[in-house]
């Protein structure tokens, strides 16, 4: 586990991550025992376009987790597709396997 978190946030989410970050480490330190070190990344900001979330990083930048509203529909949308192509298409005849 790492010590010290970065995140990127919308400017408009500012107050908000904040708040939230309190509760988090509180949290985090309760459930694990370890202090972890949380702020926000002045540097690096997410666009105004985005709908929501973060992206936390790592202090050194080699681990990243997107959890932004646009990633998280990124993922529903690769997972739905076996089957919104099912719903559309029909069973494949030349397939042999269904999970």
């Amino acid at each position: 586990m790492e010590d010290k978190v970065l995140l990127a946030c919308r400017p408009q989410d500012h107050q908000m991550i904040e708040k939230s970050i309190a509760y988090a480490t509180a949290k985090y330190s309760k459930e694990c025992g370890k202090v972890c070190q949380v702020q926000i990344d002045s540097r690096t900001a997410l666009p105004k376009e985005y709908a929501g979330g973060i992206i936390a990083s790592s202090s050194n930048g080699r681990i990243r987790c997107d959890n932004t509203l646009e990633a998280r529909l990124e993922q529903c949308s690769e997972q739905m597709l076996p089957k919104l192509r099912l719903e559309l298409f029909g069973p494949s005849e030349q397939r042999k396997f269904f999970d």
